[in-house]
């Protein structure tokens, strides 16, 4: 009867030594061991070992672990939204041995002169937009940092302001603003000089004629909801009964003209409602328009 036997161990650490314990083994014998597997250049320190019993403590002598290797990256670059004739810095640490030296780069390619650990730029044009990173090197090689975008655009425009109007208490009453601008705009209806909580309008980004009915049309918004479009004006959010839009009449023949604008309605007007009514448009840099007077009729 032939027996095999098979023989496994799990691997817990490897631990490295110098020629003297290879001559002499027994030198291994009763010590505490700590290994650093996989040593990068973060486990460069100073280590020592605090040893205790039940009557105290003492600390051995220290030693220094020197790893040398390609820098490490700690803080990379992010990416930057501006509008045209801001200024623009990147930013990148890192560590490593030896002097480190930074080399910039736009799209890939070199930046005269950007050899420091952080690069501005003065007054960004739109030609400036691209992808920056920074290669840091030492000795021992290179590492580069994850890329960073830089979007410039232009500040909004707002070809469209609020106007102003006239209402009784309990009636409905919207405020539309035309704007256009680099990128995604955001919206914030103020009074009063004062953000409106939730005062972020609704767009119209869609009509659908094909599915017009004799009492209602069909709409989407840009957050892809759908609305009803009623023959006296009023817009509803579909299944709720919540009131998107109150508009003039004539705006049933023509729907379309409710795409694009950013449209903010007060619902049940109340006495307190009455001042004046803006709208700050923003995408990297902001615009506000003009002040739109909301007056309660007695």
């Amino acid at each position: 009867i032939k027996t095999k036997y098979f023989f496994s161990y799990e691997k817990k650490s490897t631990f490295n030594y110098n020629q003297r314990y290879w001559d002499n083994p027994r030198l291994l014998v009763g010590r505490n061991l700590l290994s650093v597997d996989q040593a990068k250049a973060t486990h460069s320190g100073t280590y020592r070992c605090v040893v205790y019993n039940r009557f105290g403590s003492a600390v051995t002598d220290e030693t220094v672990l020197t790893v040398s290797g390609p820098p490490t990256i700690i803080n990379h670059p992010y990416s930057k939204n501006l509008i045209v004739g801001k200024d623009a810095t990147f930013i990148v640490t890192a560590s490593g041995m030896g002097t480190l030296s930074y080399q910039w780069q736009k799209d890939g390619k070199d930046i005269e002169n950007a050899t420091g650990s952080s690069y501005s730029i003065e007054k960004v044009t739109v030609d400036d937009t691209a992808i920056y990173r920074c290669i840091v090197s030492n000795e021992q090689g290179n590492t580069s940092s994850d890329s960073a975008t830089l979007t410039v655009g232009h500040a909004p425009t707002i070809s469209s302001p609020p106007i102003s109007a006239e209402t009784e208490i309990g009636k409905n009453i919207t405020f539309s603003i035309s704007a256009a601008g680099t990128g995604n705009l955001t919206y914030q209806w103020q009074k009063d000089g004062n953000d409106i909580s939730g005062g972020t309008g609704i767009i119209i980004s869609a009509y659908y004629p094909q599915h017009d009915r004799p009492d209602r049309k069909w709409l989407k918004d840009n957050r892809g909801m759908w609305h009803l479009l009623f023959s006296d004006g009023t817009l509803k959010e579909y299944l709720s009964d919540e009131i998107k839009g109150e508009f003039d009449s004539n705006i049933w023949k023509n729907p379309w003209k409710l795409i694009g604008p950013n449209h903010y309605t007060i619902v049940g007007v109340k006495a307190t409602d009455a001042g004046k009514y803006r709208c700050v448009v923003s995408n990297a840099g902001s615009t506000t328009s003009q002040e739109a007077t909301l007056i309660i009729q007695p």
